[in-house]
C-alpha cells in the first residue's frame, strides 16, 4: 500500500536560491516551487533540478501576473493536495529532520 502524503512544503522565489531544497529533497516530502515572474530563472532551476522534476520529486510553476506573496502561496497550497503545508522562503535554512518529526506526528 503506498504511503500517502500528508506534508508538502511550498516555497516562493523571485529567482534566488532557495537554501533549503537539498534538505527538504533528502526526506521524501512531496516540495512545491513557486516562481514569481521571472522566466529566467524558472529555466535555469528546471536545468538544474530536472532529475528531481522527472521524478516528481519537485513540482515547479510560474505565476506570471504582478500580486502579492499571500496570492502566489495560496497558489502553491492549492497545488499542494496533502493535508498539511508548510510555506517556506526562499532563503529560510531549513531542517529536514524536524521535517521528518513534524511529518510523523501529523
Amino acid at each position: 500500500m503506498k504511503k500517502i502524503q500528508k506534508l508538502s512544503v511550498v516555497i516562493s522565489t523571485i529567482g534566488r536560491d532557495i537554501l533549503s531544497i537539498k534538505e527538504i529533497l533528502k526526506y521524501k516530502i512531496k516540495l512545491i516551487i513557486v516562481i514569481f515572474i521571472n522566466n529566467f530563472f524558472k529555466k535555469k532551476f528546471i536545468q538544474k533540478y530536472s532529475n528531481e522534476i522527472r521524478q516528481k520529486k519537485i513540482q515547479v510553476f510560474l505565476v506570471n501576473k504582478k500580486v502579492g506573496i499571500n496570492k502566489v502561496r495560496y497558489f502553491g497550497a492549492i497545488k499542494a493536495k496533502t493535508n498539511y503545508i508548510l510555506f517556506v522562503d526562499d532563503d529560510d535554512n531549513i531542517n529536514g529532520k524536524q521535517l521528518i518529526k513534524i511529518n510523523k506526528l501529523l
